[in-house]
């Protein structure tokens, strides 16, 4: 049986601009100003998210902080 109480820690890479909120993630997008240039870059987010997010839930169960497996 897997340890479920090993803590995993996520980090990013400091090659690239990290925004702290979503607020400042969309402006960020937003200040692309041709209309291709906006749609690609949301696009590669949005694969990128999904990418992401897909290799998570496949892999791991996650749970809020200060939750332990699930439960208050």
């Amino acid at each position: 049986m897997a340890n479920v109480d090993k803590k995993i820690e996520f980090s990013t890479c400091g090659w690239y601009w990290t925004p702290d909120t979503e607020k400042e993630m969309v402006d960020y997008f937003n200040s692309f100003t041709g209309k291709n240039e906006s749609f690609l870059v949301w696009l590669g987010a949005n694969i990128a998210m999904n990418y992401i997010l897909n290799k998570i839930n496949k892999q791991f169960d996650v749970y809020k902080k200060g939750e332990k497996n699930g439960s208050n």
